[in-house]
């Protein structure tokens, strides 16, 4: 699975060149049992989330 490989996500999170959507769940508490999979403590996913959030760059799909 490509969440499970860090370097295959960070491949596919960095060929954009000019811009990169990503669209889904990053909070709601059925998401987070989902997470676990991915070994939450760890997960490249779960830093990057966090990263993304500190930068104010999520965007709720209530203000689309």
């Amino acid at each position: 699975m490509l969440l499970d490989d860090a370097s295959r996500l960070n491949v596919a999170l960095t060929r954009a060149k000019c811009k990169l959507v990503l669209i889904g769940c990053a909070g709601a508490e059925h998401c987070r049992s989902n997470e676990a999979k991915l070994n939450t403590e760890d997960s490249v996913l779960e830093q990057m989330l966090t990263v993304l959030q500190g930068m104010s760059a999520i965007v709720p799909v209530s203000s689309l």
